[in-house]
């Protein structure tokens, strides 16, 4: 997609910010401004898997994007320096999300409990029992608390609220049993729709107060908490993966979404479709694979390492940790291996015993290779399984050697910026143009992008006072 801009005649500093997006860009020849000396690039690192491997955009920081698109300074980083003086009976509204329309809309709620570690609303449209909301209550304090912060950290305390202890809003929701949202940890100068609270919130007409599977919603939105204090840019397959393993280890086990990722094991591990239709076989896939690295190499006490070494990012991270029990894991895909194998076999009498785990609800799904030539493909970091009837077969694999980037060649030339990809990130391109004595100058640039609707933006900004402040243009 090619884009045409207009730049007034002034020195300007030009920046493409961009998510999972793509650019090449070059000056207009009606306006012959000569930008800084682009640096030469070295061709042999475009192709060098580690040193794309090793390139990490920025976290995304909120305050600080407010404060360039804005220019609004001095954001302060909380909304209240002292504990909320709230008591039970107080009404308060919050913004929720409706996560099938992705909007927000607001619900007056009532403080039903009110404890040393946690602070309990109930939708005022809602009718619950008050015995229940004790009981789910003294539940997070007296176990599930200490036993996620245990096994992942703490979060952020006492927080944008001031306050060490956590709201819990429980309303019915559409299109989520539960959600944590970082939005509500920032003050509303920087997210108009901020709660300005350490909270999540429960869909009590998916998950009823004061029942196991109310419980288990708690430890696994509390470990979503205490990954945005300690890794913000943890991808969701490795979130989720570490949030369903909570209520493993807190001991709330379920089997649903582990049964559909067995059922369909060709599911990419290290991937998130933005399809519904396949949502329970990432959360599946994921909690499983958890399930097998915590049984086997990582344990209580191991968990929190995979965070400090961003190993959501760095999948090799997994493969370090693993070799220091098994040496002959050298790399991520000799541990998924032994993982796929384990998923179908489940057998601790063969080999070492890698290849069984705990939990294992069925058996992978394989299908029956027909006599005769087939073909199928697989995703990476996905498995298929082919039954074979008795008797002599020959199977023979082509593999793509490489993967593109993109979904797209250069516009022009052998190359153009990629702005790589993460969730909580920015990524940045920016050129310094002298337009002085021109009345106008035009900038034609080609784009190719892949982002998530309502998730990711790219922008093009302009500065003229140095990256003081930015305005992006339409």
């Amino acid at each position: 997609m090619q884009h045409r801009l207009r730049l007034i005649g002034l020195p300007v500093a030009l920046a493409l910010c961009a998510v999972l997006a793509a650019l090449s860009v070059r000056p207009s020849d009606a306006a012959r401004v000569a930008p800084q000396a682009a640096r030469q690039s070295d061709d042999g690192q475009l192709d060098d898997p580690a040193r794309i491997a090793s390139a990490r955009p920025r976290e995304r920081d909120q305050a600080a994007l407010v404060e360039m698109f804005k220019g609004t300074g001095d954001i302060p980083e909380v909304a209240r320096s002292a504990p909320l003086p709230v008591k039970v009976g107080d009404v308060q509204q919050f913004n929720v999300v409706n996560s099938l329309e992705d909007t927000s809309y607001v619900v007056t709620a009532t403080l039903r409990y009110a404890g040393p570690i946690v602070l309990m609303y109930v939708d005022n449209a809602a009718r619950v029992n008050q015995d229940a909301i004790r009981r789910s209550a003294r539940t997070f304090e007296t176990k599930i608390y200490a036993r996620d912060r245990a096994l992942f950290g703490p979060e952020r305390s006492p927080g944008v609220d001031g306050d060490p202890r956590l709201t819990i809003l429980n309303t019915p929701l559409s299109g989520a049993g539960g959600y944590f949202s970082s939005a509500d940890s920032v003050v509303k100068a920087v997210n108009r729709f901020s709660n300005e609270r350490e909270m999540f919130v429960i869909g009590i007409n998916s998950y009823p107060l004061g029942t196991n599977a109310y419980a288990a919603t708690l430890a696994h939105e509390f470990q979503h908490m205490i990954a945005a204090n300690q890794q913000q840019r943890s991808p969701s397959w490795f979130n989720e993966g570490l949030s369903t393993l909570a209520e493993d280890l807190n001991g709330y086990v379920k089997q649903r979404t582990a049964q559909l990722a067995l059922a369909q094991p060709d599911i990419r591990l290290t991937g998130w479709s933005s399809s519904a239709a396949q949502t329970g076989e990432h959360y599946g896939a994921s909690h499983l694979f958890m399930r097998y690295f915590h049984q086997h190499y990582a344990g209580d006490r191991g968990l929190q390492e995979l965070a400090r070494q961003d190993a959501g990012n760095d999948l090799d991270a997994f493969a370090r940790i693993a070799a220091r029990k098994r040496p002959d894991i050298r790399s991520f895909a000799d541990l998924y291996a032994d993982w796929a194998v384990a998923n179908y076999v489940n057998n601790r009498a063969i080999g070492d015993g890698r290849f069984s785990y705990r939990l294992l609800p069925r058996r992978a799904e394989a299908s029956l290779a027909h006599a005769g030539e087939g073909m199928t493909t697989v995703n990476q970091f996905g498995a298929d399984y082919l039954g074979v009837v008795r008797g002599p077969a020959t199977l023979s694999f082509d593999g793509a050697d490489s993967v593109s980037l993109t979904g797209t060649p250069p516009a022009s030339g052998g190359a153009m910026w990629w702005s790589n990809r993460g969730d909580d990130s920015v990524s940045t391109l920016t050129r310094s143009f002298d337009l002085t004595g021109l009345e106008q100058a035009t900038l034609i640039f080609s784009a190719w992008h892949e982002i998530e609707r309502d998730w990711d933006y790219a922008y093009v900004a302009v500065s003229v006072d140095g990256g003081g402040t930015w305005q992006a243009l339409r």
